[in-house]
Formats: structure tokens, C-alpha cells, sequence
């Protein structure tokens, strides 16, 4: 819902500039969460991360981590050089956890702590020295989601949020750590926890 930031950081603080459908229905259901909860309709917090991956999530779990351990190439999007915020799911499952228990978290949006931004290329790293082996990555364009597109709803979705992998795409949740103390889990322990749980849906 923040839309192109142009590679500066987003914060809780970043106006609504949707550049995208899935944007947009973003925006107008936080407006609609918070109307109800400033008339006290509901008592609501918004909690966002970026990208999510991690077990249970069934996209990047199955082109990255799933392909990772079948030695296959690993199908990434846009720029792979580009720095971008990964939320792990059960960091997010955390903040989830803390803005519907703390009172003092009501009436506000919440970034997700995810750590440092990392390209997708150091992901591709990352994972080929926990399973040691190296392994190929390779990159989606608009064109060819475009064409996967034809056959395939989920490719066509990913065109119009291509702008997140072309240019840095990066979360602030420094206001989450600072009141909270929620920190991220290690990008190492991610990648270790991920792997063994595609390890167990593919046996």
C-alpha cells in the first residue's frame, strides 16, 4: 500500500501511494479496520511484513527451498542484486501474537522485524553453503511472467509488483524492536529451519 518507495526504507510513518491493485485493496481495508476501531466498533492493530517466507509458506518454499534440495535452478524475480526484506513467517507470527495481546499496541500499524535486507543473490549463497553444495538461480522478468501468465494466475498477479525486486525494497520495523523488543531470527537459522521442514514435505 506504500507503492514504490524508490528504494527508501518504508516506515509505519509512509503515506498510502498504492501503485498496484493488490495495493490498493491494502489501503482501502486498513482505512476501513481503523474507521471501525476510532468509532469503537473494534479494538485493531495493522501488522505488516514484506515478502514472507520461511515453512508453511508454499511459494518461495517450493522455488526456493524445495528446488534447493532437488539441485535444481532456483526461480527468483527482477533484479537479483537488488537489497530486499524477507519477513520470516514465524517472526511475523510473533508480531501478530504481541499486537493482538498488548493494549498498547491498539490503534497502530506495526512493521514486522526482519532484519537486514539481503539480495537475492546472497540468498542463493546463503543457502548453498548451509546445504553445500552451490546451486543456480535465474530471474523472472516482466516478459516472462507475463507469458506464465497465460497458464499460470499466480505469475500473472506477480507483474504489477515486479517494482519490488528492481529496485532496493526494504522494511524499517524499529519501532516494533524499540517498544517491543522484537528481534528477527538469524538469517542462518531461518534458511536451517526452512530447509528441514522442505525436507519433510518432500519425503
Amino acid at each position: 500500500m506504500y507503492g514504490n518507495t524508490h528504494g527508501q526504507p518504508m516506515t509505519e510513518e509512509n503515506p498510502y501511494n498504492p501503485c498496484s491493485k493488490k495495493g490498493a485493496v491494502r489501503a482501502e481495508m486498513t482505512k476501513t479496520v481503523f474507521d471501525a476501531h476510532h468509532r469503537g466498533e473494534i479494538r485493531a492493530a495493522t501488522v505488516r511484513g514484506s515478502d514472507f517466507w520461511g515453512p508453511w509458506e508454499p511459494i518461495n518454499g517450493a522455488m526456493l527451498f524445495k528446488a534447493a534440495l532437488q539441485r535444481k535452478t532456483l526461480n527468483m524475480l527482477g533484479d537479483l542484486n537488488q537489497p530486499h526484506t524477507f519477513t520470516y513467517v514465524k517472526d511475523f507470527g510473533r508480531a501478530l501474537a504481541i499486537a493482538g495481546t498488548q493494549d498498547s499496541a491498539l490503534g497502530q500499524t506495526w512493521h514486522v522485524p526482519s532484519g537486514q535486507p539481503y539480495s537475492q543473490n546472497q540468498l542463493t549463497e546463503l543457502i548453498s553453503k548451509e546445504l553445500g553444495y552451490p546451486l543456480k538461480n535465474r530471474a523472472s522478468g516482466k516478459m516472462v511472467l507475463s507469458v506464465l501468465g497465460l497458464f499460470n494466475k499466480a505469475a500473472k498477479e506477480m507483474v504489477e509488483m515486479l517494482y519490488e525486486f528492481n529496485e532496493p525494497f526494504i522494511l524499517d520495523a524499529t519501532a516494533m524492536e524499540q517498544t517491543f523488543g522484537l528481534q528477527p531470527t538469524p538469517m542462518q537459522q531461518r534458511i536451517r529451519e526452512t530447509l528441514q521442514w522442505a525436507k519433510t514435505s518432500l519425503s
